[in-house]
């Protein structure tokens, strides 16, 4: 017997808060389902479900509202829903109804499949919440990290430990140079530790990239009372809203007056950085330049010379430009403290 939860999960037993209290049986908890506080923070509530109730989220997220539908036969069980986000109010994030659409198929075998036909919501839990009962760990692996003494002894990570539990959990256990911090140290506060299961490692500017890419938009628009209204703006016209990328892009591109698409689409959508090529003929005093991006049509302008000269280029992906010029290729500089892009000098 399980519960079908409104807010998109479904779960065996008693919905359990966070907190590890049992909220209510599953035949009387109104909504049914798991639970969790409006307003908790979805990246902490996920991971305190496991182990704490057999779960289903197929699309959870507290405050959801509508409907949910289900179809049983012999073979299978059906369940649909057609929900919203909580809108209207001046702690919600719309003043409208949004649409989130999707299923979860039980099938008699065993086996889940979750579909999904449209959805608007940002930030959910998907996942699966079986009970790990005996708590059988098997070692998969053991690595080494580099001690960094620069580094807070709790955050400085000599080991990591990567173990299967039950054949149904990966359990991970973090090694620091200094005490491990509990859970209720103040000193945790604003720590967290992230692990990435990648073959490849992760971009190092995944962190500030975004701050340098406000600050190369504004060098690009290069009017800062243009900048700052845009800004003003652009907070007044979406605030209380949940908006797409797009919807940012159409708003900037309306607000410059300039065609920022493709900048946007380079450096949101692609995980490598522009780099601006400088060839130099010296003889001729003549400098080819060109963008190598990744995203088609990118002609970001760009500042190049000296600081209290710049002359600003407007560099293709599709073919070299020439700029004449007296400055040698020691001489030249680019104004990287403006612009988020790297510089290859041939």
């Amino acid at each position: 017997m399980f519960s079908v939860g409104i807010t998109g999960s479904i779960t065996s037993g008693e919905a359990v808060h966070p907190s590890g209290d049992r909220v209510a049986s599953a035949a009387t908890n109104r909504t049914g389902g798991l639970s969790v506080d409006r307003f908790a923070e979805l990246q902490q509530a996920g991971p305190s479900f496991i182990n704490a109730v057999p779960a289903i989220s197929v699309f959870f997220k507290p405050g959801l509202s509508g409907t949910r539908h289900l179809k049983e036969s012999t073979d299978r069980a059906l369940i649909t829903w057609s929900l919203t986000e909580p809108f209207g109010g001046i702690q919600d994030m719309t003043w409208t109804p949004t649409v989130n659409r999707f299923q979860a198929v039980l099938h008699k075998d065993g086996s889940i499949e979750f579909s999904y036909d449209e959805v608007h919501a940002e930030d959910t839990i998907v996942g699966l919440y079986p009970m790990v009962t005996t708590g059988s760990e098997k070692e998969i692996a053991v690595i080494d990290a580099k001690t960094n003494p620069e580094a807070a002894s709790p955050l400085d990570i000599t080991k990591v430990r990567l173990a299967a539990v039950d054949r149904v959990f990966l359990k991970v256990t973090l090694e620091t140079r200094g005490r491990v911090l509990q859970e209720k140290d103040p000193a945790l506060t604003g720590v967290s530790y992230r692990i990435c299961l990648d073959r490849a490692t992760p971009p190092a500017d995944q962190y500030k990239k975004g701050a340098l890419f406000l600050n190369t938009l504004r060098s690009v628009i290069d009017n800062d009372d243009v900048w700052f209204k845009l800004l003003h703006d652009y907070y007044q016209h979406f605030k209380f809203q949940t908006i797409m990328t797009t919807d940012m892009v159409a708003f900037f591109n309306g607000q410059s007056g300039l065609n920022l698409t493709p900048i946007f689409n380079q450096y949101l959508r692609h995980a490598a950085i522009p780099t601006l090529e400088l060839k130099f003929n010296e003889a001729a005093h003549t400098i080819s330049y060109r963008w190598e991006a990744d995203e088609p049509g990118f002609e970001m302008p760009i500042r190049v010379g000296r600081s209290n000269e710049w002359q600003v280029l407007h560099p293709s992906t599709t073919e070299w430009r020439v700029l004449s010029t007296t400055l040698s290729k020691d001489e030249v500089e680019v104004a990287t403290d403006l612009f988020y892009v790297n510089v290859r000098k041939l």
